[in-house]
C-alpha cells in the first residue's frame, strides 16, 4: 500500500471518529429534550477549535480536515441551538413534561 493512501485512510478514519462522538449527544437531546448535563461554554470552545482546524485544513489543502471541521461545526451549532432552547426549561418543568406520573416523587424531593 502506498504511503499517501495510508495517510489518507488514517485521516478519513479520524474524520469519522471526530464526527461520530457527537451523534449520541444529539440523539439524547432529541429524545429527552434535556440539556442539563451539557456545557454551553464547552461547545462554544469546540466551535472555535474546529474553526481553526478548518482554517488549517484549507491552508494545507487537506480534504479530510476540511470535511471533518465543517461537519463538526454544523453539529456543534446544532447542539448549541438546543442548549439555548432547552436550557430555559427548569428541572421542575422537565420532570412534569417527561414524567407526569412522577409528580409525587418531585413533591417528596422538593417539599
Amino acid at each position: 500500500m502506498e504511503q499517501k493512501t495510508i495517510i489518507t485512510a488514517v485521516g478519513l478514519f479520524a474524520t469519522f471518529l471526530s464526527i461520530i462522538f457527537q451523534i449520541p449527544v444529539i440523539i439524547k437531546i432529541i429524545h429527552t429534550k434535556s440539556v442539563m448535563s451539557l456545557s454551553l461554554s464547552s461547545y462554544i470552545l469546540y466551535i472555535f477549535s474546529n474553526s481553526f482546524w478548518l482554517i488549517y485544513g484549507i491552508l494545507t489543502k487537506s480534504r479530510e480536515l476540511i470535511i471533518s471541521a465543517v461537519i463538526s461545526i454544523i453539529l456543534d451549532v446544532f447542539i448549541i441551538y438546543y442548549i439555548l432552547k432547552y436550557n430555559s426549561m427548569s428541572e421542575k418543568e422537565y420532570i412534569k413534561k417527561q414524567h407526569p406520573d412522577m409528580k409525587m416523587m418531585y413533591k417528596m424531593r422538593y417539599f
